[in-house]
């Protein structure tokens, strides 16, 4: 997590006030004194101490240690500029039922959001969470509806690839992809729709995020899918090309997608 260094100044009355200063502090930022001295100013007497101030994770995803279902909203955090903590479980053992913290969940499934005390199950009802609460939901109900629209089309796309990923990949493949500029054509069509670039609206939504998430697993099989379409081309190179989504995807925490053979 990125922390800075500051450099403090408080008189002898605000030292005697420290637990006042203290209520003060974000609860969302620690801080840590790593040097103290002694100061005269106008015959004051003060102190000066440098500190090093590191902002805390607010939310906590838990989830394999994979590229899955956690993706999305981990695009959408960094772009936003948030921190988070990642909780990673073996794949293996949960399915196994080595994992109690399993019987804790309420579907019995990850991943598992958390924001503060406050948690929560289901990625796409995470998405819509985090929608909100970042301002990620369109400017009235017809944009969020049409948001809603885009982002459970995509959750079909994904539902698809999945299914052929890891059920059909044998028997399926040459299907899957020859069928796949069909699931592209709605995307394109919207994007076509709108000046902004983005899905709806003028400004980026959660399922932006989503759709961006979408495309990269497509294209782990089908490197050339987006060539006939260039308003997803251009989809994909705007929403990469944002300064801190670009920062998450060329660090560790970025995931390349799984692909056979498992």
């Amino acid at each position: 997590m990125k922390s800075s260094t500051y450099r403090c100044c408080i008189t002898m009355r605000q030292m005697s006030l420290s637990s006042s200063l203290i209520a003060f502090w974000p609860s969302s930022v620690s801080m840590t004194i790593f040097s103290i001295s002694h100061l005269d100013i106008c015959n004051r007497r003060a102190f000066a101490f440098d500190c090093k101030v590191k902002k805390v994770a607010q939310y906590t995803i838990t989830y394999f240690d994979i590229r899955g279902r956690t993706e999305a909203m981990m695009f959408l955090l960094a772009d936003q500029g948030c921190e988070w903590k990642d909780v990673y479980y073996s794949y293996q053992d949960w399915q196994d039922g080595k994992v109690e913290f399993k019987k804790t969940t309420l579907f019995g499934q990850l991943p598992m959001f958390a924001d503060g005390d406050f948690t929560m199950f289901q990625s796409n009802a995470i998405l819509r969470y985090l929608g909100r609460k970042h301002d990620l939901y369109g400017k009235n109900n017809k944009e969020a509806a049409l948001i809603d629209m885009a982002n459970d089309g995509a959750e079909d796309v994904r539902e698809k690839f999945y299914k052929c990923l890891y059920v059909e990949w044998e028997t399926g493949k040459e299907k899957y992809l020859e069928n796949l500029p069909n699931e592209l054509k709605p995307f394109e069509r919207l994007l076509s729709q709108n000046s902004s670039g983005f899905l709806v609206g003028s400004t980026i939504s959660f399922a932006d995020y989503n759709l961006l998430d979408v495309i990269q697993n497509l294209q782990a099989v089908a490197p050339d899918c987006l060539n006939s379409f260039p308003h997803l081309k251009a989809f994909q190179e705007k929403m990469e090309s944002r300064p801190k989504l670009k920062v998450f995807l060329q660090s560790d925490k970025h995931k390349a997608p799984m692909l056979p053979p498992f």
